[in-house]
């Protein structure tokens, strides 16, 4: 017999050959690497030296090793995340393929919640985290000849979905006569940053970066004021609390509406008095007044 290999790597032409023949031994790559086609012909000559004028004849391909690319994405618009971020996105699309045409996939999820199963998958894959904690994703292509990734491609992610808390600790009374007021604020979480903006009456405020504590000057005059503050973690995920107040500078009047005679032989007097600021009253009255 003799035979001959034609291909695009490692072919070689017509050379004695026995049966069974070996084109690849264990720990060589006489067929080079990357999917090529390839046709082996067989030629049988008899000891008379006649020779078969129809070879037999048999094509076959060779398949690269079996290799999966994995990208992640959060949707229009936004930035595709490297593996090992912090996200709080609800929702990660996870797009793979494979070096050779034809692959089909397998893929796992492990979670917070445990250890996940490789099982038959394709692209995309949408994972939606519902706990905090850490992911991991894994995807091996298998090729036409049923061989598995041996190195699957992997994404991983730390899920963070929870919005810090923020509190106001130090703000002004309720009513108040100062045109400036101080606010201390913090959360438990020790990574966040702040904004705050001030609502003024008739002014809408706008939020811009801030520490604690954060002073305020109140300009708009007298009526209603609002602070609000918010907190975002390092994830993204934010938080706001507010506090409402009302500003009075006005000072009450009070009048008085009965008293003695301005002459009197009696040892008591009873006098009635009011005021046009209703929040005015007893003890409230002249402390008011004195204050103002």
């Amino acid at each position: 017999y003799t035979c001959e290999l034609a291909g695009p790597t490692g072919g070689f032409a017509s050379k004695p050959c026995e049966s069974p023949f070996e084109i690849v031994t264990p720990g060589t790559s006489a067929l080079g690497s990357g999917t090529a086609e390839f046709t082996l012909k067989v030629t049988a000559t008899d000891s008379t030296g006649s020779r078969d004028t129809t070879p037999a004849v048999f094509a076959f391909t060779v398949l690269s090793p079996p290799d999966t690319a994995l990208t992640a994405s959060l949707g229009s618009g936004l930035s595709a995340p490297t593996s090992g971020a912090l996200l709080n996105a609800n929702a990660i699309t996870l797009e793979f393929k494979g070096v050779t045409q034809g692959s089909t996939f397998v893929c796992k999820l492990d979670s917070p919640a445990g250890t996940g199963t490789y099982a038959a998958c394709t692209t995309p894959f949408t994972a939606s985290p519902t706990q905090d904690g850490a992911y991991t994703f894994s995807v091996a292509a298998i090729d036409a000849a049923k061989k598995e990734d041996a190195s699957p491609a992997v994404f991983k992610w730390t899920s963070d979905l929870t919005a810090p808390p923020v509190a106001i600790s130090s703000q002004p009374s309720a009513v108040s006569n100062s045109t400036s007021a101080s606010f201390a604020f913090s959360s438990a979480d020790t990574g966040a940053t702040f904004q705050c903006k001030l609502d003024q009456p008739n002014s809408a405020g706008s939020l811009a970066s801030c520490t604690s504590p954060s002073a305020q000057t109140l300009s708009k005059g007298e009526g209603g004021y609002t602070f609000t503050v918010q907190a975002t973690d390092t994830a993204g995920n934010s938080a706001t609390t507010s506090y409402g107040w009302t500003l009075d500078t006005t000072a009450p009047s009070a009048t008085i509406s009965s008293s003695p005679s301005s002459v009197s032989g009696s040892t008591s007097a009873t006098f009635a008095f009011s005021s046009t600021d209703t929040s005015a009253g007893a003890c409230d009255f002249a402390r008011d007044l004195i204050s103002s």
